[in-house]
Order: structure tokens, then sequence, then C-alpha cells
């Protein structure tokens, strides 16, 4: 660990970090100013050991999702206002999580952007090469590529992200897309079920 560590449990990054090499690794992503679902890390985690636990495991894995709830700042409504985003090929930020196994290190696993993510795996692929090789584990390419990025949608909704000045560049934080009333109150539910986020 070489570069500075502002905050958090500096013991524990420790032993994650020495760890790498004996054990599972799974890294998530998620600011200060989102939210996962309840649930969420579990299926990750569970999923991930089934997959780096097989006889030919991939050499990494990725988990993301597609859709998120929005709450924005609204001086007309006192608990804010929420509305939700789904995407079709784009990980949102929240959640994305890379996983390799024993034998594998971070350096060899490929970074994209988030908004690049899904389409750049879906065209590379990468995770079933054989490391001796260019070749991949079964014949059909398009099919090697998908099985290195998993979609989680398990959950109705999978993050939360506050849309607030400490957004990235304040993004997004001129919305007014307004909802119906009865697609609001589903929404409230499911923070209120799923995040154990409260109106007031």
């Amino acid at each position: 660990l070489e570069a500075p560590i502002y905050t958090g449990h500096v013991p524990l990054l420790q032993r994650a970090h020495d760890s790498e090499h004996s054990k599972i690794v799974l890294q998530t992503r998620l600011d200060a100013d989102d939210g996962l679902t309840d649930g969420y890390l579990q299926h990750v985690q569970t999923t991930a050991l089934e997959i780096f636990s097989s006889p030919t495991p991939p050499n990494w894995m990725y988990w993301c999702s597609r859709r998120h709830i929005e709450w924005f700042a609204d001086q007309t409504i006192a608990e804010g206002r929420v509305t939700y985003v789904q995407h079709s090929k784009l990980c949102i930020t929240p959640g994305i999580t890379v996983g390799f196994p024993v034998g594998t290190s971070v350096d060899h696993v490929p970074l994209y952007p988030h908004d690049e993510l899904y389409k750049a795996i879906e065209r590379k692929g990468g995770c079933l090469e054989d490391d001796s090789s260019t070749t991949t584990r079964k014949s059909d390419p398009a099919t090697n590529n998908m099985e290195c990025i998993h979609l989680v949608d398990a959950f109705p909704m999978v993050a939360i992200r506050s849309r607030t000045p400490t957004s990235a560049g304040m993004m997004g934080l001129d919305s007014e897309q307004r909802l119906a009333a009865q697609t609001t109150l589903k929404l409230w539910n499911i923070l209120q079920g799923r995040f154990f986020v409260q109106k007031q």
C-alpha cells in the first residue's frame, strides 16, 4: 500500500491487501452519496463463490446493474423528489464489482469507465482466455465475452443515487422529470423496504 490513505479502517485494508494472493477478491464501488439495496453484496458474494470455486474458473468477472433510483432535493417537497433510471447496455456506477480468484492479480484485470464497461466486455471479453494462449475455452466468442460480466437483475432497484452538489460534476441536478403519484409511492416503498431510507 504505497498510495496515501486518508480515511477508513487501515488495518482491515492492509489485511485485505495481504490476502489477495490466497483468497477470492471482490472490489465493489460505492460513492459516499449513493447506496445499495439490501442483499446486493450477499448476492454478488454468493455467485462469486460459486463461479470462482468451479474446476475451471474465469480469470476475472464483473458484476453490475442497469437500474437505480435517483433522489433530488426539492424545495416544494419536504422529503425530496425521486425518479428512476433503467439503461440498456450501461452499468451504473454504484455496485460495480470486479472479482478474481486465487492466482489472478488485479494487474491482470481490465479496467473500464462505468459507461464503457458493458460494451467493452461485450466486444473484447477476455476472462476465459487461457493464460498460455490467446484462445478461449469455448468456441463461441460472443458467449465467452458475455460470461465475463454478470448483470444483476435480482432486485427491483439495485442502487439509490443522490443528485446533490457532491455528485460528480453536479450532473443531473437540474432534472425536471416528474412521475405519477402511484409510481412515486412505489419507489418510496422500495426505498423504505429495501434501502431502509425513510421519508423523514
